[in-house]
């Protein structure tokens, strides 16, 4: 609820938490998905 309030203060802010938000959660699926690459080309070679 408190967060709502800081965004209808300044959209700005608002906005750029919800990007922020939006590239830490792509960031963290790319991460996860890389070690799971690596994870399974280390499987294949031993």
């Amino acid at each position: 609820a408190e967060t709502r309030i800081v965004c209808c203060a300044s959209k700005g802010w608002c906005r750029a938490i919800a990007w922020y938000q939006i590239v830490i959660a792509i960031w963290f699926s790319f991460v996860s998905f890389g070690r799971l690459i690596l994870a399974s080309q280390q499987h294949d070679k031993g």
